[in-house]
């Protein structure tokens, strides 16, 4: 039996930036589902029908209108999932001439430079965090635990 897609939710996103990871691996297979993945990592492309002038709105290919209309559910999920100002202002600034209501690839980025932990300090914080772990809750498995670890 399949399932009603249209039931699913995007998993909203708290703004820690320790919780990035796991909510954009959760958020990734929402869009999958949402068929606007290719969008939100860049396979999916708008084809510039006048390089010249790079009139966007003039491209009425269907294969234009098929990622433009990708381009704008993923968006519109991608704002109503988080509520913290750094993630807004990083949504906010992603304002393009293909996407002037704003452009999902470039939003998805912003979120990543904003939150992913990339610089040896980061990684070094992360670093002393997971070494001062302990499992304390003997209510919790230790393969859930675990999981969290990683």
């Amino acid at each position: 039996m399949e399932e009603d897609k249209s039931s699913l939710r995007a998993p909203r996103f708290n703004g820690k930036s320790e919780e990035y990871l796991k909510w954009a691996c959760k958020f990734k297979s929402f869009a999958t589902l949402k068929h606007f993945r290719g969008v939100l990592e860049g396979t999916d492309t708008l084809i510039l029908t006048n390089p010249d002038t790079e009139d966007w709105d003039q491209a009425t290919d269907p294969h234009n209108v098929k990622i433009r209309k990708a381009n704008d559910l993923g968006f519109a999920h991608l704002q109503s999932v988080i509520n913290d100002d750094v993630s807004f202002y990083a949504l906010y600034n992603s304002m393009t001439s293909a996407f002037p209501d704003g452009d999902l690839k470039l939003a998805w980025l912003n979120l990543k430079l904003v939150h992913k932990p990339e610089s040896n300090a980061q990684m070094h914080e992360l670093e002393q965090q997971f070494n001062k772990c302990v499992h304390v809750k003997d209510t919790k498995p230790p393969d859930e635990w675990f999981s969290e670890l990683e």
